[in-house]
């Protein structure tokens, strides 16, 4: 059997991931797609716009074979922490033999050349990027030029490599490959009809920020746009999602005025001394996420970065917490949300060529003595911020929701399993 793994988010799903995933069984003659899966909370600091059981149904439903988990705290980190998060657990597997990946460019040879400079660092590089550091500029801004002096290449297209968010995502995702030394052949995929941030609405079913956007405007437009897209939406429409940033906004605000009392604010991962104090200084004029988070940002901490930091602060990700997961080489588990029955056999594969631990259901893995301390306490933090989102859920909408002890996708029908004898 082969097998290709494919990092995702689905916030939420489209018809261009529909494509990532057939494009990528095509390209590399893989029968088994493996997903890498964004749960509750995502890489963008906000919370998923639909929950991880409608996400991962409907991934299954459009030719995905297993959903499997990302840990909260990798999900909604940054780049480089959120793809070694991934590939670490694809490369643990044992059974993955290609990574496809979406980029704006899909140049594989010039994607992987970048990777490697910004992984080993050589001593001319650093000493370009030191020079530039030194007249003021941005990190990026000075990565860019140190990678221009280095590499010969004009530093416009090093600009445009750098500035798109999936080929950021694709270095990350190389990068990472490179330091576990991994067996991983990576493929990468052109993004098709529409940009990560592209809003048009003739392109919103091929992008994620135009439907998201949806819900600002038109709940009967976001509606049709995504019963069109799959119509296994629909079950969970104005249930459980769409869930926006703002829903999030007295949690956090509580948070922050905790944490302050605390003094743990500067603890927080991600969290800068400069943002800090900048929190510190604004809390007076807090009114929710979006407004705060514009408030905060400045020309070097971008708002994306608060975000995340906001984020972290309600989810209590720590410093040191996350320090010691990375130490744990991330986890030694995998959390199955979902998959094909007709693809029943990938646990024996995977406990054949693999010492991770396959979990279907959560009931007492907090406590499993199979699992070492940082699993459990990974396992348990995560029921911690799901539950946050259940408790956000269940108050917009006036539903009452499964808790993390129950799968939703008992409930569907015989083409998703949610358990392993």
């Amino acid at each position: 059997m082969s097998t290709v793994g494919l990092i995702t988010e689905y916030n939420p799903f489209h018809l261009g991931h529909k494509y990532h995933i057939s494009e990528a069984k095509r390209l590399t003659g893989a029968d088994t797609a493996i997903v890498i899966m964004s749960g509750n909370y995502v890489q963008r600091g906000e919370p998923s716009f639909a929950d991880k059981y409608t996400k991962t149904k409907i991934a299954l439903n459009n030719g995905a074979d297993l959903v499997i988990e990302l840990p909260y705290c990798f999900a909604c980190a940054s780049a480089e922490y959120f793809a070694y998060g991934a590939v670490s657990i694809l490369d643990r597997l044992g059974i993955t033999d290609f990574l496809c990946f979406g980029a704006e460019n899909n140049d594989i040879n010039t994607l992987t050349a970048i990777a490697d400079i910004l992984s080993s660092e050589p001593d001319m590089y650093r000493s370009f990027l030191n020079n530039e550091l030194k007249k003021g500029i941005s990190f990026p801004q000075a990565r860019e030029a140190a990678l221009g002096q280095y590499t010969g290449w004009n530093t416009a297209d090093i600009h445009n490599i750098l500035s798109a968010p999936n080929n950021i995502l694709a270095i990350e995702y190389l990068k990472a490959l490179s330091k576990l030394k991994s067996s991983i052949k990576p493929v990468s995929l052109k993004r098709i009809n529409a940009s990560y941030h592209d809003s048009a609405r003739d392109k919103r079913f091929y992008s994620a920020a135009a439907i998201r956007s949806l819900a600002e405007y038109s709940y009967n437009d976001l509606r049709n746009t995504l019963d069109n897209i799959d119509n296994h939406y629909l079950s969970s429409f104005m249930k459980s999602f769409p869930i926006l940033p703002d829903d999030f906004s007295v949690m956090v605000g509580y948070s922050l005025h905790t944490h302050i009392f605390n003094n743990t604010l500067n603890h927080i991962f991600g969290m800068t001394k400069a943002l800090s104090n900048r929190i510190r200084k604004n809390m007076g004029n807090y009114i929710n996420i979006t407004q705060f988070s514009h408030l905060l940002k400045t020309k070097d901490i971008s708002y994306t970065a608060v975000s995340r930091a906001l984020l972290h602060c309600v989810l209590n990700i720590f410093s040191d917490d996350m320090a010691e997961y990375m130490d744990n080489d991330i986890c030694s588990f995998v959390r199955v949300l979902g998959f094909s029955a007709d693809h029943d056999n990938i646990f024996n594969l995977i406990k054949a060529s693999s010492d991770m631990k396959i979990i279907t259901g959560l009931k007492g893995f907090e406590d499993n003595a199979r699992l070492n301390p940082t699993d459990r306490k990974l396992i348990r933090n995560g029921i911690y911020c799901d539950n946050l989102y259940r408790m956000v859920c269940s108050q917009k909408y006036n539903s009452k929701l499964p808790t993390e002890y129950a799968s939703f996708l008992q409930k569907t029908k015989n083409k998703f399993q949610s358990s392993v004898n």
